[in-house]
């Protein structure tokens, strides 16, 4: 993971000469040396980089990436998906899945890489690792709301709490992501739809699938709401749509 700290987005223009540290401290903690970055090249030009960021933005809102989506913080990236060399041909069961991406779209300040190597469960890099950017990217962007406040969505703004720290000098998030509790996908002998909610999707999917029911599932994490009411008697031919969440936010007392 690459943090820019403070660094303008044209800065983000130049290749920079790799460093392993940052800097050096005596053993009673003063400043020895610091290391400054070393440019070597333009990359590439401010129009340039203004369309690839906002291609890469469309990746997310529109195409492979859709799972990356943050409704908190603009992001974008690009999917990976690749089958593994093994024994010297290409594998069709084990894949190389990853996502790489950045954010905010406006001023990038970090970039992640997220590599699966042979998932158990799915093979495409917008599957199974774009959800695990959106994660990381909400965690540290709910971790350092100062530093984020000006690209945060507005309207999730008002559900994030401050306050100062006992030194008066930094503030702190109060604001609690809580996961949503999980229960089990209980099965009737009758043939009836089960209670979905606050279960996980492979749950509810390999309940879906002994009793013949097709279905499609919207967003990723714990499921929040589904089509087929709880109880209802199927035929075979329905068809449930599933929504997922992956937190529930809560701001927490002052």
């Amino acid at each position: 993971m690459k943090r820019t700290k403070g660094i303008h987005k044209n800065h983000l223009l130049r290749l920079y000469e790799p460093q392993l540290v940052q800097r050096q401290l005596s053993k009673d903690g003063s400043l020895v040396y610091e290391f400054s970055p070393k440019e070597i090249r333009r990359v590439i030009s401010s129009e340039t980089s203004d369309v690839m960021r906002d291609l890469l933005s469309g990746v997310v809102k529109n195409g492979t990436g859709v799972k990356a989506f943050s409704e908190l913080i603009s992001v974008g990236g690009k999917t990976g998906t690749s089958q593994k060399l093994v024994d010297g041909t290409y594998s069709k069961q084990h894949y190389n899945s990853s996502f790489i991406g950045f954010f905010p779209v406006e001023n990038p300040q970090i970039v992640c890489l997220i590599l699966l190597n042979s998932p158990d469960q799915g093979k495409y890099g917008g599957l199974v690792a774009a959800p695990i950017f959106k994660n990381i990217t909400e965690r540290i962007v709910q971790n350092d709301i100062e530093k984020f406040q000006q690209y945060i969505n507005p309207d999730l703004m008002k559900n994030l709490k401050f306050a100062e720290d006992n030194s008066g000098s930094n503030y702190q998030n109060k604001t609690q992501i809580k996961p949503i509790s999980v229960k089990e996908v209980k099965l009737s002998s009758n043939n009836k739809m089960p209670d979905l909610i606050n279960c996980q999707v492979k749950d509810a999917i390999n309940a879906l699938i002994k009793l013949g029911i097709k279905y499609k599932i919207k967003g990723t994490g714990i499921i929040t709401s589904q089509s087929i009411s709880p109880g209802k008697k199927l035929n075979g031919r329905e068809v449930c749509i599933i929504e997922c969440s992956e937190y529930q936010v809560r701001g927490a007392s002052m």
